[in-house]
């Protein structure tokens, strides 16, 4: 975006006061330019109001909040941002020591927490057999 506003203010010798002024400035010289420009503008705030969102948000959240970005989007520019995101995508599998000490940490926490609920439900039911 900097690069073309700065070619445009080369070109037409537009000064850059703010978004709004350029663009009303560049409307009078060259409309079509000027519509393409405004619009790239307005998906860049839309695409930075959607980073904050999910940026701000816990990290267990934020592929909840993406989704419905994208499912809101009536633009249709997410989706296929989403889709690119997808068809790029390249599972990769880190094996480092400390990924598998958090693997089995995760591992013995989660059989832990099974064997407690087994237990403490097991135990209801097999009085109320009795």
């Amino acid at each position: 975006m900097a690069q073309r506003k700065a070619s445009a203010q080369r070109f037409y010798g537009i000064p850059i006061e703010s978004e709004e002024l350029f663009i009303t400035r560049l409307r009078t010289v060259e409309p079509s330019n000027a519509e393409t420009f405004a619009n790239a503008l307005a998906r860049e705030k839309s695409l930075r109001a959607s980073y904050d969102r999910i940026e701000h948000d816990p990290d267990l959240w934020r592929p909840i909040i993406a989704a419905r970005d994208v499912l809101s989007d009536d633009t249709g520019a997410r989706r296929q941002i989403a889709q690119t995101v997808f068809e790029s995508f390249a599972p990769q599998l880190d094996l480092s020591f400390a990924a598998t000490i958090y693997g089995l940490a995760g591992l013995f926490l989660g059989s832990l927490i099974g064997e407690l609920a087994t237990a403490a439900f097991g135990s209801r039911q097999h009085r109320t057999a009795i």
